[in-house]
């Protein structure tokens, strides 16, 4: 546990450096420690940042995706989650694994985003050298080149390659006859 200025004891979980300035998460999942290049020692909410809860196997979730409505919903730890997300129907039909470097998702965790009381699933998954990567779904064509938001236009992703495929179509998409 490693105390700060507050008098309050913290566990360190992830320390990164992030342009000029070394950010520190802690525990709880809802601070961070920015400290600048000149020693200074900020607290904000790190927006964006999920707070997690307890990870379930593929097992426990996947077979509860609904795949043909929106609505239903299950509780888990007591807390609601919407099972009818285009994400999970992409999971549900297209896999677990990254359709182009073949990460597998492991394991899903009951998260919420800070700025909202509602619940969700991420997927993830482990690279070679053992750090932790979201897996998410991708537009196969994306909308910019018309593509549809429909389920067949969908596909498993893990968020390195999706944010490096950007909005291409990738050579993966076309040898399936995914392409229009």
């Amino acid at each position: 546990m490693n105390s700060i200025e507050d008098g309050k004891n913290y566990k360190v979980t992830n320390v990164f450096l992030k342009g000029d300035t070394m950010v520190v998460t802690f525990s709880d999942g809802t601070m961070q420690a920015i400290f600048s290049n000149d020693g200074k020692l900020i607290f904000k909410p790190y927006v964006g940042a999920y707070v997690k809860y307890r990870s379930y196997s593929i097992e426990q979730v996947l077979p509860f995706i609904a795949i043909r409505t929106k609505k239903y919903k299950r509780i888990y730890d007591g807390m609601w989650v919407n099972m009818g997300s285009m994400r999970y129907r992409c999971f549900e039909q297209s896999g677990i694994k990254c359709v182009s470097c073949g990460l597998e998702g492991l394991y899903f965790t009951l998260e919420r985003n800070l700025d909202s009381e509602k619940c969700h699933f991420n997927l993830y998954g482990f690279d070679k050298d053992g750090n932790e990567v979201m897996l998410t779904k991708d537009q196969i064509i994306p909308a910019s080149e018309d593509g549809s938001n429909g389920i067949d236009n969908m596909q498993t992703m893990c968020s390195r390659c999706n944010s490096t495929k950007g909005k291409k179509t990738t050579a993966t998409d076309i040898e399936n006859g995914r392409k229009k």
